[in-house]
């Protein structure tokens, strides 16, 4: 039970830290400094791919992010 409990609480860590990602990455892109925005963009949908099954809407919420910031870009 215990282990359980702590794999739950480690998704939990995991989706709120790429929550908080993606919301400093909404701020520079925001400043247009869209080279920093891709970075926590990228490490909001490493931390987004990690947690797998049930995380299916931040993790599609992340990659419209991303590809919204590279057409910023011109990608």
């Amino acid at each position: 039970r215990a282990l359980s409990i702590r794999k739950l609480a480690q998704t939990i860590d995991r989706k709120l830290i790429a929550g908080s990602l993606i919301g400093i990455a909404n701020a520079y892109w925001g400043e247009q400094n869209l080279s920093e925005a891709l970075e926590y963009t990228t490490q909001a949908l490493t931390l987004n791919e990690s947690v797998g099954s049930g995380n299916e809407l931040n993790l599609a919420t992340n990659l419209i992010i991303l590809a919204s910031i590279h057409h910023s870009r011109g990608d």
